[in-house]
């Protein structure tokens, strides 16, 4: 089963409130991942995007112009969405820093033209150590 953002009303652009309402305990988590990648890449901007009534609203976070990843608030949780290029994809599978789990995902995600999709499910505080490394791949290509 698929999980799509919890907001789906193109009148109600998500902020900081309501995700905290959303993700409940989870939250700091949301806001450590932002840090993280603030740490690695630099300024970080948020674009909140709509996607449509069924997909709803996504937060893009970019260092200048480059695209670093996607985030999707769900119910109690959230995904963050990569895409990788085919060197940032053989750098992950060669690292012994992240998990085997976050690997085969990768290995399952959809291939583009541009390159191949990674979404990790955000519930567990240990999940932000494996999204530090692919923020760090990530940001340096």
């Amino acid at each position: 089963m698929v999980d799509y953002s919890v907001f789906t009303e193109k009148a109600v652009q998500p902020n900081d409130k309501l995700i905290a309402e959303a993700l409940g305990k989870k939250y700091p988590l949301w806001q450590g991942a932002i840090a993280i990648a603030e740490s690695i890449c630099g300024p970080i901007t948020q674009q909140w995007m709509y996607h449509g009534r069924k997909y709803g609203w996504y937060c893009k976070l970019l260092h200048k112009k480059k695209n670093i990843l996607f985030m999707a608030p769900l119910d109690g949780y959230f995904r963050i969405v990569f895409l990788f290029n085919d060197q940032a994809v053989s750098e992950i599978e060669a690292s012994d820093a992240i998990s085997d789990t976050v690997k085969e995902d990768l290995r399952n995600g959809e291939q583009y033209n541009i390159g191949r999709s990674l979404n990790v499910n955000i519930k567990f505080k240990k999940n932000l150590a494996d999204i530090r490394q692919l923020i760090e791949i990530k940001g340096a290509k």
